[in-house]
């Protein structure tokens, strides 16, 4: 938990796309409540990443790994698939995905960005 007033915050809107795209970089401590996705008619599969310090891409930091989205199927990834329910980002971390082809999901990422130093 932060112990700091924070704020409600969409971080992220968009269409990740099939190499490692940003997402969102901390410039204060977060926290991410929800990873909200839907697929086209298609659907695909989604990676995304929490990077501390920006570090690179790798099996290590991954919170979910080819995550199976089907065909019009919407979600989120918090809670589910392994991925933690409240997701920790300090100053420097980077929130990064890749999907598996095309442009068939598209991601909402929120959550409660620290307001003060």
């Amino acid at each position: 938990m932060i112990d700091v007033p924070t704020a409600p915050q969409r971080l992220y809107q968009g269409v990740p796309g099939t190499g490692e795209t940003t997402l969102y970089t901390a410039k204060k401590k977060v926290i991410i409540r929800s990873i909200h996705y839907s697929g086209d008619a298609t659907g695909g599969t989604i990676t995304v990443h929490n990077r501390p310090g920006g570090a690179a891409a790798a099996a290590a930091n991954a919170l979910a790994q080819a995550f199976a989205v089907a065909a019009a199927a919407v979600g989120d990834l918090a809670g589910q698939a392994g991925v933690p329910g409240a997701i920790v980002m300090e100053a420097g971390d980077v929130l990064s995905a890749a999907q598996s082809s095309g442009t068939h999901i598209t991601l909402t990422v929120s959550g409660e960005v620290q307001v003060q130093n």
